[in-house]
């Protein structure tokens, strides 16, 4: 009899704040229904009186774990928001794939992306240009 293939684990990990850990919530239920993935969230955010979110993610098969509480994961990827950048030092030391999950605009996306280049581009302030910055995408700012 074949067994049934196990779903890749993604861990999302949440910084402070509920603003923070309710579009990562929603990520790990659309993560969860809509690519079958295993799914585990991170955070010290929850806390008991916040039952209806723990139970929002219990009822869609995401595992919740408060950052007190010890846990070893074994093969699993990292999924954080932009305010918990230390997860990238913790992922290469543990050789764990990491990804950046940006919950603002797309305008700021670009930016992010795009302000390396800008930088080796102009040598004054960007208030100095004389043109507006265009991004791909986005209005000249």
């Amino acid at each position: 009899m074949d067994q049934a293939p196990i779903p890749p684990h993604v861990v999302l990990l949440s910084s402070p704040g509920m603003g923070h850990i309710i579009p990562l919530a929603s990520l790990a239920v659309c993560l969860t229904r809509h690519h079958g993935l295993s799914v585990t969230l991170i955070s010290n955010t929850i806390s008991s009186n916040q039952q209806s979110l723990q139970d929002f993610l219990s009822f869609n098969q995401v595992k919740l774990i408060k950052l007190e509480e010890p846990n070893e994961p074994s093969k699993l990827t990292i999924i954080f928001d932009p305010f918990y950048l230390d997860a990238l030092d913790t992922a290469k030391e543990l050789d764990i794939p990491c990804f950046l999950f940006f919950t603002t605009s797309c305008m700021a996306l670009s930016f992010t992306f795009a302000l390396p280049d800008l930088d080796k581009q102009f040598q004054d302030q960007f208030c100095d240009l004389p043109e507006p910055v265009q991004l791909l995408g986005c209005v000249p700012i």
